[in-house]
């Protein structure tokens, strides 16, 4: 019987490779990071496109991995270091417009970079354990049904069935995928629609801000099935839709209520400022010098009529009171 595979790798048979371990994928993406010139970030950046207008191919580029290095997971570290990038630019973005000091925006500006790392201790890792539980509840019918189709259909067998669960790699692959199309969804649209909440009547600004993290996390969940999907790892994607039908009514109450998820998207964005910087500390240090015989001008974030928090600006106040702009 020929080996499924050659120590060292096959030069005849590219597909005849060695096992992939943990030290040996995680020695190949540490090296490949430590050297900036090994990236292909013209690659990484296809990709990036591919996810908005042909999600399907950049599995298909997983699926190419397998066959030639016998794992799933990008061992380039540049799709994740533009990643990181766009995130610190769309933070950096919401500083500008709506933090009231130096350091407050550059709090901001890491904020969206925090959440998705701290959203991938979580996510990756309970999907992961979920394939291995669904992969090990399915193991018995699989076998019946591949024993009765094995010599009818052997190649369509094979060819649909992979080994196991993918590896955990992966399943930080399609959260960095998902979370891409998140944020150009729930951050870099709701941006620019922000000013519009302002014109918008309150019941229409509440619809909108909350039908564009529907749709976020609609695609959210739309990236992570077609990753899973895709490559036969599951069966069905309804349990990958379940968070977003779960928003989606979630929405509809928020809707009725008259709550914006886009404000409590803007107050997390904005969390660490606060924390940092209490609201008295940060309207003394961007307060203006009084000349004689002026009030002085104190900056404080201006609240729309919608209850919304609005771009900063500066009002003039007598000592004692605060007047809000934009009301």
């Amino acid at each position: 019987m020929l080996p499924t595979y050659h120590r060292g790798g096959c030069p005849c048979f590219p597909s005849l490779v060695p096992p992939a371990t943990f030290t040996s994928f995680l020695s190949s993406f540490c090296h490949r990071l430590a050297h900036f010139s090994l990236m292909d970030l013209q690659f990484s950046f296809a990709q990036f496109s591919l996810l908005v207008f042909s999600p399907r191919k950049v599995y298909e580029f997983a699926n190419i991995r397998k066959k030639q290095k016998n794992y799933y997971a990008r061992d380039d570290p540049g799709f994740l270091l533009l990643l990181l990038v766009f995130f610190l630019a769309t933070g950096l973005a919401y500083g500008f417009a709506f933090s009231r000091t130096t350091i407050g925006c550059l709090l901001t500006a890491f904020a969206p970079a925090t959440y998705l790392l701290l959203s991938a201790l979580l996510i990756p890792p309970v999907v992961f354990l979920c394939l291995h539980y669904w992969a090990a509840e399915a193991e018995p019918a699989t076998r019946r049904g591949s024993h009765r189709l094995a010599q009818a259909e052997p190649a369509r067998v094979l060819r649909q069935k992979p080994a196991g669960p993918p590896e955990l790699f992966f399943c930080f692959d399609v959260h960095w995928n998902a979370s891409f199309v998140y944020l150009l969804v729930g951050l870099v649209v709701q941006f620019f629609v922000f000013p519009v909440f302002d014109v918008l009547p309150a019941p229409l600004a509440c619809l909108l801000g909350n039908f564009l993290q529907v749709v976020a996390v609609t695609s959210y969940c739309y990236i992570t099935a077609l990753g899973y999907t895709s490559l036969s790892f599951t069966e069905s994607p309804l349990p990958f839709f379940a968070p977003a039908a779960i928003f989606l009514m979630a929405s509809l109450v928020a809707t009725a209520l008259s709550f914006n998820f886009a404000d409590v998207c803007l107050h997390f964005l904005l969390y660490f400022e606060r924390q940092v910087l209490p609201p008295q500390a940060a309207d003394s240090s961007t307060a203006a010098t009084p000349s004689s015989g002026s009030e002085p001008a104190i900056a404080v974030p201006a609240l729309n009529r919608n209850g919304g928090i609005a771009v900063a600006d500066v009002v003039t106040s007598a000592p004692g009171s605060v007047s809000f702009g934009g009301g």
